[in-house]
């Protein structure tokens, strides 16, 4: 049976209300958008496709951890990141760009057998042009899943809301979504706010 969870309507809600006092949880894939921008030279012609010439790349960040820091940016007092993230350059600065938004990111999990979820994005005179996704999408490890849960424990009573951000590639699993549900409801006080894909 699905753990009783609130739905996303009241995600909008809670934007509204002063966060300056608010200690929230964010849970779920953490992601990294990769861009690189370029001009059009042509196409190919042993092969047909479209030829770009790089001039710039930038990456920014998605997922769950966008949402952590949009919530600090609003002004959340403490916004606490749970993830787990590869063992690579995608990762570690994921890492670091948390940590530079003020995002404790303490529960942020490394494990050597996944990939961070990576979108490359090519784009030419601002059009995309086409989209390479990598990262795992399976769900963590019991091991690890027990870890992530057992953190979340700790932090649950202390915390004013907790937003649940599931993109379907592993990290919101059915046992933490249950977990969840029961801390809640021992913890009324604490809202839990779940994402449209959860």
């Amino acid at each position: 049976m699905k753990p009783d969870l609130p739905k996303f309507d009241k995600w909008s809600a809670m934007l509204v209300e002063d966060m300056t006092d608010r200690d929230i949880i964010v849970i779920g894939e953490a992601m990294l958008d990769c861009y690189l921008v370029g001009y059009s030279n042509g196409v190919s012609p042993e092969s047909n496709i479209p030829i770009v010439t790089l001039t710039d790349s930038e990456q920014t960040l998605s997922g769950a951890t966008d949402v952590a820091v949009k919530l600090k940016r609003l002004g959340a007092k403490v916004v606490t990141f749970f993830s787990v993230v590869g063992d690579d350059w995608q990762g570690e600065l994921i890492w670091q760009t948390l940590d530079e938004c003020g995002i404790i990111t303490k529960y942020l999990l490394t494990h050597p057998n996944r990939q961070t979820l990576t979108r490359q994005t090519v784009m030419a005179e601002s059009e995309s042009l086409v989209r390479f996704d990598s990262g795992s999408t399976d769900n963590i490890d019991s091991g690890t899943e027990l870890i992530l849960i057992e953190q979340l424990e700790q932090c649950f009573a202390n915390c004013d809301a907790v937003i649940l951000c599931d993109f379907g590639c592993g990290i919101v699993t059915p046992k933490v979504k249950e977990v969840v549900a029961k801390l809640q409801k021992y913890l009324p006080h604490v809202q839990v706010v779940n994402s449209p894909s959860a």
